[in-house]
């Protein structure tokens, strides 16, 4: 179910994931680019976020699984664009390119989380970042699989945040 009022996406910590295999599929259906190295040194290597400035035409989507225990499984999302085309799938909201450049810069700064390489309860939840231009995409995702490493979860916290901020900022989504 996809839900478009949103109210819960930008709690900062997701409540149930789907497990392993979506936080998988999340990263490959989205096409993970983001790998760990050194942001400071490396540019991201990201096509969407290679730029200093956002494009207009940049898409800018935060999805969240939940899975209740006993209940069916929630997806929530949202996308933000000041003049590009988002996905059909989620709600979508016009923001000016002022809104957009200062959540880009926050999305950006993610670019060189890390991950840790330990399993975590599947009921720990799952977040992504999408970032897409034209048809270049990337995405990180924070899950039960790769879990952010802590140093890197106020960065991704603070980007989701933007998203999901900028999202319910001014009433309905403006559409697809």
């Amino acid at each position: 179910m996809l839900t478009t009022s949103l109210p819960a996406i930008a709690q900062r910590r997701p409540l149930v994931t789907l497990g392993c295999a979506i936080a998988g599929l999340i990263a490959v259906a989205l096409g993970c680019g983001w790998r760990q190295r050194d942001a400071a040194r490396e540019p991201p290597r990201c096509a969407p976020l290679a730029a200093r400035s956002a494009p207009r035409t940049l898409v800018l989507r935060v999805d969240r699984f939940i899975l209740p225990i006993g209940g069916p499984s929630i997806h929530e999302a949202a996308q933000l664009t000041a003049g590009g085309a988002c996905a059909p799938d989620a709600p979508c909201r016009r923001v000016s390119t002022e809104t957009l450049e200062r959540v880009y810069q926050l999305v950006r700064a993610t670019a060189g989380a890390r991950h840790r390489a330990v399993y975590v309860s599947p009921h720990y939840g799952a977040r992504s970042i999408t970032a897409a231009l034209g048809e270049d995409r990337c995405a990180i995702a924070d899950g039960s699989q790769e879990p952010l490493a802590e140093a890197d979860l106020p960065a991704f916290d603070a980007a989701f945040d933007a998203v999901a901020s900028a999202f319910l900022a001014d009433g309905a989504p403006t559409g697809n």
